[in-house]
């Protein structure tokens, strides 16, 4: 199952990156952090959202590779790692980045991150 979903993965996060880093320096630029606890602060609640972001990618995209290339989709297999990433606070809106991806589709999902993240943020966060 890594062998597939890590370079995907890995992918997204270099493709979303740009969009993540905007939205970090426009919020320390908001917030003026006196503190590298509330710099790091602001760096993990967006690295949180963009995790939201890609795992819900991944969790769309996943099953269409696996039916290409493996005799089925994985279903339970990839199920299982996303629920095993609910114990990480890191992946704490993955359950509704996974949701949200599903409900905008794959490219509006990416168009709204990369265009608006704080929108994305606040949809995931909500």
């Amino acid at each position: 199952l890594n062998v597939f979903v890590a370079p995907v993965e890995e992918t997204l996060h270099m493709a979303l990156r740009s969009a993540t880093e905007i939205a970090i320096q426009d919020r320390l630029k908001q917030l003026a952090p006196k503190t590298v606890d509330e710099v790091q602060e602001v760096v993990d609640e967006w690295m949180a959202v963009e995790e939201a972001i890609v795992g819900g990618l991944v969790s769309e995209l996943m099953p269409q590779i696996f039916n290409r290339f493996l005799d089925g989709p994985l279903t339970d297999q990839m199920n299982q790692s996303l629920a095993n990433r609910d114990a990480h606070t890191q992946y704490r809106y993955l359950q509704n980045g996974i949701r949200i991806v599903t409900d905008l589709g794959l490219q509006p999902a990416i168009n709204l991150y990369k265009s608006e993240p704080h929108k994305f943020k606040q949809l995931v966060t909500s």
